[in-house]
């Protein structure tokens, strides 16, 4: 509100080239990084908490499996307790997936 920043972490081997938007549920901020996040590196998944005491964490990964899809971007929708995504590559053409997650 004051106009300052404050860093909460940093993203480490949890993933980066974070995209779209953060969704709040619980305590945590939920978010996707388009690569890396794990083997394969599609990318991921992340959760955040909101004071300095709750490191950035790897919530899903996107592997070397892309029938799934990868490369999530460019946001998140909450819906109930799920929260749906698209990837841009990956799926059956390799044109991108849509994905729900329940953390």
């Amino acid at each position: 509100a004051d106009g300052n920043e404050a860093i909460i972490d940093y993203f480490g081997n949890t993933g980066w080239g974070t995209s779209g938007n953060l969704i709040f549920k619980g305590k945590f901020l939920y978010g996707p990084a388009k690569y890396g996040g794990g083997m394969g590196g599609g990318g991921s998944i992340f959760k955040a908490g909101l004071d300095p005491f709750h490191k950035v964490k790897k919530e899903f990964a996107f592997g070397s499996d892309t029938s799934g899809g990868v490369t999530p971007n460019p946001g998140l929708l909450r819906v109930g307790n799920g929260f749906y995504g698209t990837t841009e590559f990956g799926g059956a053409s390799n044109q991108g997936a849509v994905f729900k997650i329940t953390p």
